[in-house]
């Protein structure tokens, strides 16, 4: 089987530079096109939690997705949290959002619960070591690997793989200077 964690070449330090609607969206296929891999190995059922616009839905429309936000931007992602969503997922996405939720360890928890066995479990955060993922003031926790190391084993999840991706290079009039780092980080429920 070809699967994501095979190929983590195509995508490290791969960002989308976001500026422009034109990056954005290169930046949103460049990581639909990873969890597409991970999907084609498991299923298409697909929870994506803090969607905001539901973008990866749009650009999978081969999944059965579901995309659940407190604040939703668009039709068709529902209002509210993981805990208002029902049934279980071979994949569940987290793009940039534990690092706003101070309860962290208990979203894990509930996530690990609605992953089926052999399902996937798909992080990304900004990373720690670069000023823009403690200077944006709606971010609560700051995030290395080890430390999602930790999170998913606690939860009894595996990790697969982590590594980085340049999500904007970052230019001298930016609110948030210098490079803007993200890490992707793939864990995995074993099968029993």
């Amino acid at each position: 089987m070809s699967t994501a964690h095979g190929h983590r070449i195509h995508w490290e330090g791969n960002g989308g530079g976001v500026g422009t609607k034109a990056d954005i969206h290169r930046y949103q296929l460049i990581q639909a096109q990873y969890l597409k891999l991970l999907t084609k190995e498991v299923g298409p059922w697909v929870l994506d939690v803090g969607a905001a616009d539901g973008y990866l839905g749009k650009c999978c429309p081969e999944w059965r997705y579901t995309a659940v936000d407190p604040y939703p931007a668009a039709r068709g992602v529902l209002k509210g949290t993981i805990d208002d969503v029902r049934g279980k997922f071979n994949l569940i996405v987290y793009n940039h959002v534990l690092e706003h939720i101070p309860r962290y360890d208990e979203e894990i928890e509930k996530a690990s619960r609605k992953l089926w066995p052999g399902g996937f479990l798909f992080i990304a955060v900004p990373l720690s070591e670069f000023p823009w993922s403690w200077t944006i003031e709606t971010h609560v926790n700051l995030f290395n690997e080890p430390i999602l190391d930790r999170l998913v084993k606690r939860h009894g999840l595996m990790k697969l793989e982590a590594f980085t991706v340049c999500f904007r290079e970052g230019k001298p009039t930016d609110p948030h200077p210098g490079k803007m780092v993200e890490l992707w980080h793939t864990s995995r429920k074993p099968v029993l």
